[in-house]
């Protein structure tokens, strides 16, 4: 029986899907396998499959037992010796016949069930090999294509790894619009298993984002060799996506500027990291493992006067700052301050110099 054109079919099919033609080629087993369960009466291991890929041949069979007639108890996969004998007088007790099955002239009901079974085994496959690709870079941040836009969900689709995976509203960077075309940066999280039972399989949740705090070290990684190269560290990361990030970063090389680095000559490599963000503001300080100086340069662009830890135990501390920084420390919305706090890991209260606040002190912070 030639094949040519359904193998051929089945060869584009493998490369839209990413998937080897082995792979595809066993989904259109289970699909004809499924088919054929009442002809087997559920006996799907009796279906043979005769394949030459290199003379485009697909031959299907069901294999039948041959037993003397009184032994027979499923008719769908024995057959007589004397029936066998009918179509060839060489065969003998104990042996095969081979059925031959003609695909081509299944009807409409049996047609439905091969495509069924091929779509459920081609989503099996793909899953698979998703997740095997998914093994190799979760927890990265890698480039994407974007494929096309939802415009009723503002969802879009980014094509990865030969894989097209949905980029969800919610996981994209507030306010930024996205094209068709455009490569962007996302940060590939551990996918979600979720526990089935019954003997099914284990549902498995991919995600890609644009929000994660992750992304932002991935892509100053991306603009900055000295990170690549382990000169610098990126100690922490504190984020408010779409409006600004905080990132804490460190050297063990005296000759090696952290910050500087990060930053880059004119601030060239950190504007390329706020371009790659969607203009989000990304702040680069100094880590230090001495609390007092960490919190000042997490407060940074405003100057700290003095820290007073109140409580250790539970990092809890009192910043003091000139009465004119008050403001900057706190930052529109109290972003500054809750970005700091988030870096170092601390409640940081805030007062200003002169020991309570004016008129346009409050002014300034609303």
């Amino acid at each position: 029986m030639d094949y040519g054109k359904l193998l051929t079919a089945m060869k584009e099919l493998s490369d839209a899907k990413g998937l080897s033609t082995d792979a595809v080629l066993d989904s259109l087993k289970k699909g004809i396998k499924s088919a054929l369960k009442k002809e087997t009466g559920d006996s799907t291991d009796n279906v043979v499959f005769d394949i030459d890929l290199s003379k485009g041949m697909f031959n299907v069979y069901i294999a039948m037992d041959i037993v003397p007639q009184e032994e027979i108890e499923n008719p769908c996969v024995q057959i007589s010796l004397e029936d066998a004998r009918e179509i060839s007088p060489a065969y003998e007790l104990g042996g095969r016949y081979l059925k031959p099955v003609d695909v081509t002239k299944f009807n409409r009901n049996y047609a439905k069930k091969v495509k069924q079974g091929v779509h459920d085994s081609v989503r099996t496959e793909e899953k698979r090999a998703l997740e095997g690709r998914w093994n190799e870079i979760q927890g990265t941040t890698v480039k994407a294509a974007v494929t096309r836009l939802e415009p009723a969900t503002g969802d879009v689709y980014i094509k990865l790894r030969e894989t097209e995976i949905r980029l969800y509203r919610r996981d994209q960077i507030p306010g930024e619009e996205l094209a068709a075309g455009q490569h962007i940066s996302v940060f590939i999280p551990t996918p979600v298993k979720k526990e089935i039972g019954d003997g099914k399989e284990d549902k498995i949740s991919f995600r890609v984002t644009r929000t994660a705090e992750e992304l932002v070290k991935g892509v100053l990684a991306a603009a900055v060799p000295e990170i690549s190269d382990g000169l610098v560290e990126v100690k922490a990361v504190s984020r408010r996506p779409g409006v600004r990030s905080k990132v804490a970063v460190f050297s063990s090389d005296p000759n090696v500027d952290a910050v500087g680095s990060c930053v880059g000559p004119k601030k060239s490599r950190i504007n390329e990291v706020c371009r790659e963000l969607a203009g989000e503001k990304v702040d680069v300080v100094y880590w230090s493992n001495d609390p007092v100086e960490f919190v000042k340069q997490a407060l940074k662009p405003a100057t700290v006067i003095g820290v007073n830890f109140r409580d250790n135990i539970n990092k809890s501390c009192e910043v003091t700052v000139p009465d004119n920084q008050l403001s900057l420390a706190i930052g529109a919305k109290g972003i500054n301050a809750a970005l700091a706090a988030k870096l170092t890991g601390m409640k940081i209260d805030i007062k200003p110099e002169s020991g309570f606040f004016t008129r346009e002190n409050e002014n300034d912070n609303n």
